[in-house]
């Protein structure tokens, strides 16, 4: 998956462990709020790591992690997600509010082909998806998709 990934120009963000990340020489990592702290993970990765951080629906936490350091900040759970069972679905109209982050925005959770275009009118920057590539039944043209869709192809 790293390998097609790369080919594409788009970046493999392990969820929840820095340890997984620097095993799979993955480009980054992806923090919750009960994973490691940002500072701590910094130190362990260094700055040649993305470090991005969850901020559900919270637009003050997301300009704390980016004074903190936070390579991008991430909202969600957009729609319902069988990866996080528990995840709280959050209001897509809190990302019309967005625009003082000066950091890469991400939209995360539950996203899949079928929904991808109820959130193309809000101002972020990149998505994240791990369910609806583990459930492709065609992995390859369902990657080739999204790239299409994001870059109104």
């Amino acid at each position: 998956m790293l390998e097609l990934i790369r080919s594409k120009k788009g970046l493999l963000i392990i969820n929840d462990d820095v340890n997984i990340a620097l095993a799979t020489k993955a480009d980054g990592v992806h923090l919750g709020e009960n994973d490691m702290p940002l500072n701590t993970a910094r130190s362990v990765l260094g700055d040649d790591f993305i470090i991005g951080i969850s901020c559900y629906n919270s637009i003050s936490k997301a300009l704390k992690m980016q004074k903190q350091g936070a390579d991008y900040v991430a909202f969600g759970s957009c729609f319902p997600t069988k990866t996080k069972l528990n995840a709280k679905i959050m209001d897509l109209k809190i990302l019309e509010n967005i625009g003082n982050i000066n950091i890469p925005k991400v939209l995360i959770g539950g996203i899949n082909l079928q929904n991808l275009d109820r959130l193309m009118n809000y101002d972020f920057d990149c998505i994240a998806i791990s369910q609806a590539l583990f459930q492709s039944s065609n992995l390859i043209h369902d990657i080739d998709r999204f790239f299409l869709l994001l870059n109104n192809e």
